[in-house]
């Protein structure tokens, strides 16, 4: 199958429908690039600048590693590039509303939107509609008070289409859909646009090696290789990958494939979801019960679980974890065994080698209310103590854009939480911060105490300015 490509004046001759969202509109204050910097050694500052946002209650801070605040104010934020999943314009926004109904609920309402460089230098003037998405050349702006969405060029500020509802990125196109969520158009990296019945859908998957293939007509699945060739056709009912292997599911059975040759390694009337050639989980074909199996398909937990959780797909798991019927967190090795089972608690991988177990007490107050406190432990796929319980009420793995990690512990007070920022084997590298709120290459947006700003991974302060700054301050 070959998609059809479109010229931009056909695409801009297709009509289609749109749906708009009301909301309870906010104040829009804002206020634009200060010139404030303040820099310490080894800051990237000029083209390498990175971009921040601290969220301090109701407002943003929008700020760069060279010290130099951006864009402050309520309603203000980063718009990043769907394709590079990098920042690529600073936007700020203000509502009006429009009417409310009897009873001063609202009921219409405009957004008017500015647009911004990163360097904070206004690139389009406040114009009616919601910048909802930007992909190379190509800017959505959503008019709610007319409840449509327009794709507009950045570079000619051309109107290319018009009146649909709204875009959904993927890895290699971002595909406009109306309101009844039929997708209308297709535009890809290069900025080239397809009609989408021409081809087959496809995703991306976590191995990027792969995407999965899709007949949105016949309801088939199958598989494509980086640079969309064919390797499964579609003529499944379900194809997904783990690692190295694809599971094809097809009237009752599995057929576990070793890429890329597709030899056949397993074939199952039972539902396979996970394979790595040594260890498979397998479940009923109505997803209630999951058990652990070596690579004949053959049963290794002695219990059926209500799920079995797979952090990375891609890898061989050193253990996983599980829950049963009556609310138990279990951690079982890959030859079944149970390593570690706690009543009415949580359990979850943060790392490789690292899960994290979590629960927590209720305690009775006067007022007839409750106190509940939470407590954890951090153990390895042997169940061995990695953090005690006691020195966190939480520990957890954090994906930012961009796909930056990084590992917290939090401590809760009786007004406040408190967060540390952990290496990999769980030592401190910062502690003492309220919150992370944006990643950035090796900078963290935070706030610690009474100040915010820009630090580095070493808790060095890049910028750093009062909680208690105003709008009035800029």
């Amino acid at each position: 199958m070959r998609f059809r490509i479109l010229t931009a004046a056909a695409a801009a001759a297709v009509l289609l429908t749109s749906c708009g969202g009301l909301f309870e509109p906010l104040g829009g204050e804002v206020s634009q690039a200060s010139g404030e910097v303040s820099q310490t050694m080894g800051a990237p500052g000029g083209e390498d600048a990175r971009v921040l946002s601290i969220y301090n209650g109701d407002e943003t801070l929008i700020v760069n590693t060279a010290g130099k605040v951006l864009l402050s104010g309520r309603n203000v934020s980063v718009l990043t590039d769907a394709f590079t999943r990098e920042p690529a314009y600073l936007v700020s926004k203000r509502y009006e509303v429009k009417d409310r109904d009897e009873g001063g609920w609202v009921t219409d309402a405009a957004t008017f939107s500015t647009l911004y460089d990163l360097n904070g230098e206004t690139v389009r003037p406040e114009t009616e509609g919601d910048y909802s998405l930007v992909f190379g050349d190509f800017l959505l702006v959503g008019d709610y008070s007319d409840s449509n969405t327009r794709l507009e060029r950045l570079s000619t500020g051309e109107t290319v289409m018009k009146d649909f509802s709204y875009g959904v990125p993927s890895e290699k196109y971002v595909g406009l859909y109306d309101s009844e969520d039929n997708e209308l158009v297709r535009i890809d990296r290069d900025g080239n646009f397809f009609e989408p019945g021409e081809g087959p859908y496809f995703y991306s998957l976590s191995n990027t090696d792969y995407y999965v293939s899709y007949d949105n007509e016949q309801n088939l699945w199958g598989l494509l290789d980086a640079d969309l060739n064919e390797v499964i056709p579609m003529l499944y009912e379900n194809v997904s990958v783990t690692g190295d292997y694809a599971l094809v599911q097809d009237q009752g059975s599995t057929r576990v494939l070793k890429l890329p040759e597709c030899a056949e390694v397993l074939s199952t009337d039972e539902c396979v979801t996970y394979f790595d050639g040594e260890v498979g989980i397998k479940c009923d074909w109505n997803y209630q019960f999951y058990w652990l199996t070596d690579a004949r398909g053959e049963r290794l937990s002695p219990y059926d679980y209500t799920v079995i959780y797979v952090l990375d797909p891609d890898v061989p798991n050193r253990a996983f974890t599980a829950r049963t019927n009556d609310g138990a967190a279990v951690l079982l090795g890959r030859d079944g065994h149970e390593m570690l089972r706690r009543g009415n608690s949580e359990i979850y991988q943060i790392g490789n080698d690292a899960f994290t177990l979590s629960w927590y007490t209720e305690t009775p107050e006067k007022d007839g209310g409750s106190r509940y406190t939470h407590y954890s432990t951090v153990v390895d796929s042997q169940a061995n103590t990695l953090i005690p319980q006691g020195r966190y009420s939480w520990v957890y793995r954090t994906i930012f854009p961009g796909g930056t990690e990084i590992l917290e512990g939090v401590k809760t007070g009786a007004n406040n939480s408190v967060i540390d920022l952990l290496n990999p084997d769980f030592s401190v590298r910062i502690s003492g911060l309220k919150s992370i709120c944006s990643v950035s290459g090796n900078y963290l947006g935070v706030i610690q105490g009474f100040s915010m700003g820009v630090m580095d991974m070493d808790g060095n302060w890049i910028y750093k300015t009062s909680t208690f700054r105003t709008l009035e301050d800029e």
